[in-house]
């Protein structure tokens, strides 16, 4: 059990409970007004900044064949420190930038694309953007910057079926009030050939094992739902979506924003926090080593995703 860590407000008791078939961790005691926890501070419903790629992510996205990340100007390291920095963490820049390959003319969906900053850069890289956003300001500015967007839920969007070669759930996935159902509709609005990104907090971690309830990524009442290794593949399997890779990865901003409710009373709102220069540079080497733990666990795990009757007809959605 839980409170709202970032309520203004003494916050009501949130229950977490696990269901033992799928291994999916469901909030027991959702509110029925859910829109009031997310104010107008959210991070994701914040004006964009311009689109640019740092050093790392223009590397990944050259070796994936993008020919516009040829012609765009890049950040560089300004700073010994800040070079030994981007050595330490480029491995990790697949996952922040987290693109398919480069697909000419290709439609791409964002689902919960908040203010449109993923996709001011997938425009930037020549993709045709689509995003879902159920805040009304945020889908505004996504507007605004010229991206098509759902104002909604992916379940009552009018997209015809087989429309995009490439869909995302990016912290979002753990939002929605049916998973299932809109895995399922992402499923049906995918081409043959299209692909599917999924990034949610991994509740499975040593993190959420280490924080418990002071877990930066638990967030009730906003995430309804937590998927990890033992449930989130069969969640896909059952939507008919065949996995291809899984990996996971760490960044000393979760590690600081934990330490910091582990030292805040629980009566009391925290603002999350950016972790500083130095924590970053600290906690870097750390979390690039988590990252090859949990792809190691990954590749040993490969025979388990693919154990389709393990994981039917549990939780999850419909």
């Amino acid at each position: 059990m839980s409170p709202d860590r970032r309520a203004p407000l003494p916050s009501e008791t949130f229950y977490l409970l696990r269901c033992r078939a799928c291994r999916v961790v469901y909030l027991k005691n959702p509110p029925p007004d859910i829109g009031r926890h997310y104010d107008s501070g959210y991070y994701a419903y914040q004006e964009p900044c311009e689109a640019h790629l740092s050093r790392s992510s223009w590397i990944y996205a050259r070796s994936l064949a993008y020919p516009k990340a040829a012609r765009h100007e890049i950040s560089r390291p300004r700073s010994v420190l800040a070079t030994v920095r981007y050595a330490v963490s480029r491995p990790r820049y697949e996952e922040e930038l987290h693109f398919p390959p480069y697909r000419p003319g290709g439609r791409l969906l964002d689902v919960g694309c908040g203010s449109g900053s993923y996709l001011d850069l997938a425009k930037m890289l020549g993709w045709e953007t689509y995003g879902v956003e159920v805040s009304p300001v945020a889908a505004s500015r996504a507007l605004a910057r010229n991206h098509r967007v759902h104002t909604g839920q992916l379940l009552d969007a009018a997209f015809p079926d087989g429309f995009f070669h490439h869909i995302q759930f990016w912290h979002s996935l753990e939002h929605v009030s049916d998973p299932l159902g809109t895995l399922n509709r992402a499923h049906s609005v995918l081409a043959d050939d299209g692909t599917l990104t999924i990034g949610v907090p991994n509740i499975d971690s040593l993190g959420a094992r280490l924080f418990g309830n002071n877990w930066f990524h638990l967030d009730p009442p906003r995430h309804l739902f937590g998927f990890g290794r033992s449930s989130l593949p069969g969640l896909l399997i059952r939507a008919g979506f065949r996995i291809c890779h899984m990996r996971t990865y760490s960044i000393p901003r979760d590690w600081v924003c934990s330490l910091h409710y582990c030292t805040t009373p629980q009566s009391q709102p925290v603002s999350a926090r950016t972790s500083t220069r130095w924590e970053t540079t600290i906690l870097e080497p750390f979390c690039f080593a988590l990252k090859l733990a949990g792809v190691v666990e990954a590749k040993a795990n490969d025979d388990a995703v693919n154990d389709e009757e393990r994981f039917r007809g549990c939780c999850g959605g419909s």
